[in-house]
């Protein structure tokens, strides 16, 4: 925690220990199985209960009516923005013609809208081929989050260092204790059984809306273009 570097692991006397091999670093070393421990700890409230599972399955599926109807409307909008888009390119094309812009400013602003519509075009073919799709996103993630724990147990050496770096945004050693900060959406998952006040939420229907809510809204940052269209609907 005080340098940031890497720990790297050493086999002393049949235990693997994980230091910092920086010189005057003050950080002291943490055994496997305790840093196991930790990552461990920090997985387990990923875990939905029977309830929560059985009423995000329901949302699921009262997505699945809706699918068809919200993939034609993002479609939709992504080809409203394309034909925008293209309409930009030719203003700017005139622009230069009528010598409102010089050169370099034309050339500046033509290669930024061709990169947008290069992007652009390519979010629509992945919509188009179904590449992208928001309740299968939304099942992903409540899937990995909730499996997380066991699959750890279960993983080899490789397998737990490419679900660590996937769930966890920071690992940090404070002394001996081994500081996991779970990456988003993974901290909304793992904190859902709290209220704002931070006190456990007995109200498992109000607890799910709330996360889904959340889950919902990382969905759309991670895909701009969902915000052009009606927001995702959220069980009742």
């Amino acid at each position: 925690k005080k340098c940031h570097y890497t720990l790297i692991g050493e086999t002393h006397k049949s235990f693997v220990y994980y230091r910092c091999q920086t010189r005057n670093c003050p950080t002291t070393a943490i055994r496997e199985e305790v840093a196991e421990q930790a990552i461990r700890t920090s997985l387990r409230p990923l875990i939905l209960t029977s309830d929560e599972r059985r009423y995000c399955g329901e949302h699921l599926e009262s997505l699945k009516l809706d699918q068809s109807k919200r993939q034609t409307e993002i479609i939709a909008s992504l080809e409203l923005q394309a034909s925008q888009l293209a309409d930009r390119l030719v203003r700017v094309t005139d622009a230069y013609i009528d010598r409102l812009l010089d050169k370099d400013t034309f050339e500046q602003r033509k290669t930024a809208l061709l990169l947008e519509q290069r992007k652009l075009d390519e979010t629509l073919t992945e919509w188009n081929q179904g590449e992208r799709n928001e309740m299968n996103e939304l099942q992903q993630v409540l899937e990995l989050a909730n499996s997380a724990y066991s699959a750890y147990n279960s993983a080899n050496a490789e397998e737990k260092r490419d679900l660590v770096d996937t769930l966890t945004s920071n690992r940090l050693l404070s002394g001996k204790s081994l500081e996991v900060t779970l990456d988003s959406p993974f901290d909304a998952i793992a904190s859902r059984s709290k209220k704002f006040d931070g006190d456990p939420s007995r109200d498992v229907h109000r607890t799910c809306r709330r996360l889904l809510k959340r889950l919902t809204q990382f969905i759309h940052n991670k895909y701009p273009e969902l915000a052009k269209v009606s927001t995702l609907p959220c069980a009742a």
